[in-house]
């Protein structure tokens, strides 16, 4: 990107600052594995970040079941848990 006087460096995604208020937390089950992320704007991108497809996995946010048309809010704890057999 170039403004004035030259080349302005982008900061890499590591050094940013994120903005707690847009930030949700995600469990994953079966693994138990918990962490934060920016927020994604729906449910159905969260599932492409963290790498499920719709179909295999349910959402859940405050014990009640989310389809994937629906807006995450800032804050959320969400659980995305795996479903279908592993064997």
């Amino acid at each position: 990107m170039r403004c004035a006087g030259g080349y302005r460096h982008r900061p890499s995604p590591e050094t940013t600052n994120h903005n707690p208020t847009r930030m949700i937390t995600v469990r994953i089950e079966p693994e138990n594995r918990e962490f934060t992320m920016d927020r994604p704007g729906t449910v159905a991108q969260l599932l492409l970040k963290v790498g499920r497809k719709p179909g295999r996995a349910l959402v859940i946010r405050d014990g009640g079941l989310l389809t994937h048309d629906l807006n995450l809010k800032d804050g959320d704890h969400i659980t995305v848990r795996d479903v279908g057999s592993r064997g």
